[in-house]
């Protein structure tokens, strides 16, 4: 029986590469350095906002991947409201499961300074047991550090948990850790990207979530 589920951030519970593109093409026009679409940012997402301006930066210019880093969050804290929304189906398939009693939680390798009010204006009247991205002594995913601290605060067994994410790195985080694994198709990768780790579950919507309790 399904009574917790761990979600991914970026490209699984919320839209936000709008909001990504325009913090690191911030960046990026600070230098004077090429800009990038939205639909190129989405391919160099994923990994953490340290790894993202690393692969927004021209080749020759790597070294700067720390101070550029320290614009993007700059230029994020300023910008990430202001597109970001929850896709299609989402908050009301996440509120049905959250007055179900499910248990919510979110890992994401997102800078951690910006998931708590990420979650906290697009999911109004939900509570989750755990918001956690990325911060200094838990290893980022696929590591499953995070979602052993998550089951921790859950106190349910890995059979009772899925994890629910948009790429790669969650579907190896869900089986480093020995949860079910769900895709959604809406995201940020699409299915040939992550078929090789061989996905539990396939969402067509949002609301298909209610039919894995």
């Amino acid at each position: 029986m399904i009574r917790g589920m761990i979600f991914d951030l970026d490209g699984t519970l919320l839209d936000t590469i709008a909001d990504l593109a325009t913090a690191s093409n911030a960046v990026m026009e600070e230098y004077d350095f090429p800009t990038f679409t939205d639909e190129e940012i989405k391919m160099k997402v994923g990994n953490g906002n340290r790894l993202l301006m690393e692969r927004c930066l021209p080749d020759d210019k790597k070294d700067l991947t720390e101070e550029a880093l320290e614009r993007f969050k700059k230029a994020y804290s300023k910008c990430c409201l202001d597109k970001t929304r929850p896709y299609e189906g989402m908050y009301e398939t996440v509120k049905e499961l959250y007055d179900r009693g499910i248990l919510l939680a979110v890992n994401t390798n997102k800078i951690n300074d910006y998931c708590e009010k990420l979650i906290h204006k697009n999911f109004p009247g939900i509570e989750f047991v755990k918001i956690l991205g990325n911060i200094e002594g838990i290893p980022t995913k696929p590591d499953p550090a995070g979602v052993e601290e998550i089951l921790k605060l859950m106190k349910l067994s890995k059979e009772e948990v899925l994890y629910i994410g948009d790429s790669d790195v969650d579907i190896r985080t869900a089986k480093n850790a020995g949860l079910q694994s769900v895709w959604v198709p809406w995201g940020f990768r699409s299915y040939e990207q992550v078929k090789e780790w061989g996905p539990d579950h396939i969402l067509e919507k949002a609301e298909d979530l209610l039919k894995l309790l």
